[in-house]
């Protein structure tokens, strides 16, 4: 089933009448040759996510800016389930 799915893609891109180009934005992410270079994709520790290995220095900051930024908030809109409550004064 993969065989013949992977001969369909083939033959699709060969009938294409036009070339799927890549935005210029997304060049540095993909390479000159997509389709004929090598995909290496490392997993991201603090999202899971699979990475193309040269972004992951990109992807590893703003991954944990924006995780970060979110246990803040977190913090902030969930009960403090942990702390003790404030103790009352004496009058």
């Amino acid at each position: 089933h993969h065989k013949f799915a992977a001969q369909h893609r083939t033959r699709e891109f060969q009938e294409a009448d036009e070339v799927n180009l890549l935005n210029e934005e997304d060049m540095h992410i993909f390479g000159l040759r997509p389709m004929a270079d090598p995909l290496e994709l490392v997993c991201c520790n603090a999202c899971r996510k699979p990475i193309k290995a040269s972004q992951y220095a990109a992807h590893s900051e703003l991954c944990k800016s924006f995780s970060s930024g979110l246990e803040v908030n977190l913090e902030h809109l969930s009960p403090a389930v942990d702390k003790k409550p404030p103790r009352k004064e004496r009058k």
